[in-house]
């Protein structure tokens, strides 16, 4: 089965909660700014929290369900 991007929600320490996206290379991204379109990219979440959002908190979305239907029929 192939991996996808993991949604997570980044609390920093002040300031409202920031939406993100790690991949399955371990890269993620934090979107900073969404109206101007401003991100922070690192090579990893543990080098992304050692960065500019040390002492923040990860929340992770929830794993994806299948959702039934002819798609996952096909399988």
């Amino acid at each position: 089965m192939p991996e996808f991007a993991r949604g997570f929600r980044l609390h920093p320490r002040s300031g409202p909660a920031l939406d993100g996206a790690a991949f399955p290379s371990g890269r993620v991204f934090v979107l900073d700014d969404p109206e101007f379109g401003l991100a922070t990219v690192a090579v990893s979440l543990e080098e992304l929290l050692r960065g500019g959002y040390h002492g923040a908190r990860i929340e992770w979305a929830e794993a994806p369900r299948p959702e039934p239907g002819p798609a996952a029929d096909a399988r």
